[in-house]
């Protein structure tokens, strides 16, 4: 595994670099995934990228929003691969959308820890192992790895 390093889009948010496919990997196309923590799921995307991905179709779910708002949505299975780590999970597709985004079942699927700084310009994703892991130069008392340790400039 390994650190991925994001940047800021223009509307200042993080992203990272992933690609995405279905059925085919040959099919897959990288995309700017803009990391959201306030989204628990896999990965959301705009319903006419996933077409030419040959993302495979699974059903319906019913997304609710930090408004309270609701909306009906189609649910398709698919890959996500970036520096040779590769998993499936559940892609919303949704009509409205604009742009991919990531949620935090995507870290936990690929097993890594965001790190965001404004003031340095940096976004980090990193290995997220078990407290006091030997490979972890940077820890505080609690055995949690100190974020400073990965922005240094």
């Amino acid at each position: 595994m390994s650190t991925w390093i994001g940047t800021f889009n223009q509307s200042d948010y993080p992203v990272v670099k992933i690609n995405i496919y279905g059925i085919f990997q040959g099919l897959q196309q990288e995309f700017d995934a803009r990391i959201d923590t306030g989204f628990t799921g896999f990965l959301s995307m705009p319903l006419t990228l996933a077409f030419p991905l040959g993302l495979m179709l699974s059903g319906t779910t019913t997304l609710v929003f930090a408004d309270g708002s609701s909306q009906a949505t189609f649910t398709a299975w698919g890959h996500v691969s970036r520096d040779n780590e590769d998993h499936t999970g559940v892609i919303i597709l949704q009509e409205s959308a604009g742009e991919v985004l990531i949620g935090m079942e995507f870290l936990r699927r690929f097993g890594k820890a965001l790190y965001v700084s404004q003031k340095k310009r940096s976004v980090l994703l990193v290995d997220d192992g078990p407290p006091g892991r030997p490979d972890t130069a940077s820890r505080d008392a609690a055995g949690v790895a100190s974020p400073e340790h990965f922005l240094q400039a």
